[in-house]
């Protein structure tokens, strides 16, 4: 929202995150936190320096000329994602389910 009703930043890229880093494997856990889950995230190939490694956003660039700060954790953030997102979900799997019957010949003819 800033960028939209902020001057002179029309076309720019600008990462939003919370400054701080974060593993893949933290965000896998808190997210079955969220979800009361214990889902492991699949590996196409097992390196665990890539494992260790942090991601992080470089949110210099909006800091200065959004005057974006964070205020969102990581939590809430998952959080956001997840009730957005579940409102498409049952939507999602009934797609997919369907998909998967057509794909087996299983479907029947309506």
């Amino acid at each position: 929202m800033l960028a939209a009703t902020t001057a002179r930043v029309s076309g720019k890229v600008f990462n939003i995150g919370r400054g701080q880093p974060v593993s893949i494997l933290e965000i896998v856990a808190k997210l079955n936190a969220l979800l009361g889950t214990q889902l492991l995230p699949y590996h196409a190939r097992l390196d665990l320096e890539e494992e260790l490694c942090y991601r992080l956003a470089d949110i210099a660039r909006a800091e200065a000329e959004l005057g974006f700060c964070p205020g969102t954790s990581l939590e809430q953030g998952l959080r956001h994602c997840l009730d957005y997102y579940s409102s498409w979900r049952q939507d999602f799997l009934g797609i997919s389910r369907r998909k998967q019957q057509l794909e087996s010949g299983l479907a029947s003819h309506e």
